[in-house]
């Protein structure tokens, strides 16, 4: 058996395009996480261990530091990956680790971020299964909504250029909710204002979920009839957890970083990303996607047969 440390610092959405990388790993040994405590926890039955990289003893090796607490840490290590722009493999080196790779955390043109780390272009597709005192709690939630299995939307990004327009959600839950299906809002950390704005801009607010643990949120994504966001870490916990989805890309190029599943991506930017997570810096990238694209994709995912909606695209 083998030890070895993802070293591993971004966000959800990161982790989750991790996971076939992290399943490879744990299939030959013991798997440890240096990053950020709350984006890994999801995942942890796939790993041993989650150290925070706000630890000093960490931030010390940043800058070019080996402190012995390290160094006994790192003791038995066979070896780290260590996904970052910064060059930390000298140290690591030093601190006595066999096998030090380093990835640069942006993938070439036209290979797909998972692909990237795992040096090959074969990836199983992530699943995220939530444990049942999770599951137990979405359903409570569902049911306090009125709901059964919405179409869940989620209208906000850790990046604000990766957005839809907040009025287009708002219209296209409108429409939905007219057409018959049940609909509700998801927010993810630091979206309540987004989801109060599509909600401020409806006929009739759409009832939105509270905030919850990613855990809690990918069980409720699990009961939902299909899910519609934007490029963001809860997009991919969506299609992780098995959920019929659609993404809506415009700068970022989705041969990058689609999320991986049962996922349609509606994008009307032609711009390849080359070595960069932004492809595209031209603001129009977004709104070049109309309600009645959505609203086409929905009707596909859902087998059913929308009428023709005169719409302002």
């Amino acid at each position: 058996m083998t030890s070895a440390i993802v070293w591993r610092v971004r966000t959800l959405g990161d982790v989750i395009l991790s996971l076939p990388l992290l399943g490879e790993l744990r299939r030959s040994g013991d798997v440890r996480v240096i990053g950020y405590p709350d984006a890994w926890e999801p995942v942890g039955e796939l790993i041993d261990r989650i150290d925070s990289v706000e630890d000093p003893a960490f931030k010390r090796l940043f800058e070019g530091r080996v402190s012995p607490s390290v160094k006994h840490g790192l003791a038995g290590v066979d070896q780290v990956l260590a996904i970052t722009t910064r060059d930390i493999k000298p140290v690591l080196d030093e601190a006595g680790v066999p096998h030090v790779r380093q990835i640069v955390p942006c993938p070439p043109r036209g290979l797909h971020m998972a692909e990237w780390l795992l040096g090959r272009r074969c990836v199983t597709r992530p699943r995220f299964r939530p444990d049942s005192n999770s599951r137990r709690v979405a359903d409570t939630l569902i049911k306090t909504l009125g709901l059964s299995a919405p179409v869940v939307i989620h209208p906000g990004s850790a990046m604000g250029w990766k957005v839809w327009p907040p009025d287009r959600f708002a219209r296209l839950a409108d429409v939905l909710k007219e057409r018959g299906y049940e609909v509700a809002l998801v927010s993810g950390p630091g979206d309540a204002s987004v989801v109060e704005s599509v909600r401020a801009q409806q006929k009739c607010a759409t009832p939105a979920f509270p905030p919850v643990s990613v855990r809690i949120l990918a069980a409720i994504l699990a009961r939902s009839a299909l899910y519609v966001g934007n490029d963001s870490g809860v997009t991919h916990l969506a299609a992780a957890a098995g959920t019929p989805t659609i993404a809506l890309f415009g700068p970022t190029d989705p041969a990058n970083w689609k999320p991986l599943g049962d996922v349609t991506v509606i994008r009307r930017c032609a711009a390849q990303a080359d070595g960069s997570i932004r492809a595209c810096i031209d603001d129009d990238c977004m709104t070049a996607i109309s309600v009645v694209d959505v609203l086409d994709a929905v009707a596909i995912k859902t087998c059913a047969a929308l009428p023709t909606l005169k719409l302002q695209r």
